[in-house]
């Protein structure tokens, strides 16, 4: 059940920590949740992380958006699925790979979450295959698929990494052209708003909004304190909860225009 708009709890980039997860939707769980993207690489829980946001998901709302990784998740699975089916273009396709293969964006955790047997798949299409299968099977690639790049609230604007200067609108519609791409499986533009890191640092670049603009996507060594800038406007969440050491997940209520950090359980 999604809990009363007037009160919303925004939680960060989780990269497959279900137990910070799980302990934010506990001490919350009176609070209608907003995710922020990248559920995926990091612990090996990936699964147990997108089950939970599935359950609080309310398509009505779209309170959960993308991130960079299940973008990028995504379009290595379309890569795959056209080289095994000889569609589109493969040369494009096979470079894709490539890259994914070298630069480990989906790591092996997110292979051992949904049950790849890495010693059987060894080469990286063959694993492609074999994890969208079983993402297919448990319905996460639906799921991920249906979820948008942005959350506009009433007083607040939900989004990965953070917006541009330019209208929101005129954002929104670039966003709508990267999600079309994403799902049609055409290798297009990487948005700014989900993948830079520059716009998840910058201070002062939100004329397009009046609102609150929460983002994570980039790890900041900081405590609940100094996560708010530019006069309320802007709140920066993420941290480095790629690392298991790394026991503190910053939420924030909006209600209360407060960031609170909770430990995992």
């Amino acid at each position: 059940m999604v809990a009363s708009a007037e009160k919303q709890v925004v939680f960060p980039d989780l990269h497959g920590r279900y137990d910070l997860l799980r302990a934010g939707l506990a001490k919350y769980k009176n609070f209608q949740p907003i995710f922020l993207g990248d559920y995926i690489n990091g612990q090996p829980f990936e699964r147990d992380v997108i089950d939970a946001v599935r359950d609080n998901y309310d398509p009505q709302l779209g309170n959960a958006v993308l991130g960079n990784h299940e973008m990028t998740l995504l379009t290595v699975l379309q890569a795959a699925l056209a080289i095994e089916s000889d569609k589109g273009d493969v040369e494009v396709a096979h470079t894709v790979i490539d890259l994914w293969s070298k630069s480990r964006a989906i790591g092996y955790s997110m292979l051992r979450s949904y049950g790849v047997n890495m010693r059987l798949y060894r080469q990286p299409q063959a694993r492609l295959l074999r994890l969208y299968e079983r993402m297919q099977e448990t319905g996460d690639v639906d799921f991920l698929s249906q979820l948008p790049l942005m959350f506009e609230g009433r007083d607040m604007v939900a989004v990965h990494a953070g917006l541009t200067d330019e209208s929101l609108t005129d954002q929104v519609q670039q966003l709508e052209v990267a999600k079309k791409q994403l799902l049609t499986g055409e290798v297009g533009i990487e948005p700014a708003q989900v993948y830079s890191h520059d716009l998840s640092r910058v201070r002062g670049a939100y004329a397009a909004t009046d609102s609150v603009v929460v983002t994570g996507h980039t790890s900041f060594n900081e405590d609940e304190t100094t996560r708010i800038s530019d006069d309320g406007r802007h709140v920066r969440l993420g941290s480095n909860v790629k690392r298991e050491s790394e026991t503190t997940i910053f939420l924030y209520l909006t209600d209360q225009a407060k960031v609170v950090p909770v430990e995992a359980s």
